[in-house]
């Protein structure tokens, strides 16, 4: 018979990695998705990039863009080309349709006045200029 070494938290590590892997997979990860357009969000030197998946959009009117304190928020909607006839057969409906909002951190701070955002192919992108911060300037110093 061989000797096992006593480990008492091994049990809980074993529930703890079952847990992670529930939440991890399945039906959970798409019932705790974001709600709103699907972002990506990412930094170059002097920008926050934000570019957002919304199809559908066919004006300038459809979509509003705020910056207000650090946080971004997209928000419009969606309008449906429908048919007039109702005689026809729906099998799926997938597509989303309506009003959405998506809130957003962005992850360094930002000047709110000369955002750009640009619409093409269902893609719409922002571009946030970094706020230039006073961080790592150069301090005089008095010799007396």
């Amino acid at each position: 018979m061989a000797l096992l070494p006593y480990e008492p938290f091994r049990q809980i590590d074993d529930w703890r990695r079952g847990l992670v892997r529930l939440f991890d997979e399945g039906f959970w990860k798409e019932m705790f998705a974001p709600v709103g357009p699907r972002v990506d969000v990412y930094e170059t030197p002097e920008d926050v990039v934000v570019q957002c998946e919304i199809p559908g959009l066919v004006k300038q009117d459809d979509v509003s863009i705020t910056v207000d304190n650090n946080q971004l928020t997209i928000a419009g909607v969606i309008k449906r080309q429908t048919e007039t006839t109702d005689d026809r057969n729906l099998y799926r409906q997938e597509r989303f349709y309506g009003r959405f909002s998506r809130t957003l951190t962005l992850p360094a701070p930002v000047q709110e006045e000369n955002v750009r955002a640009t619409y093409k192919n269902g893609i719409l992108e922002i571009r946030l200029p970094k706020a230039k911060s006073d961080r790592g300037r150069r301090i005089p110093i008095e010799f007396q």
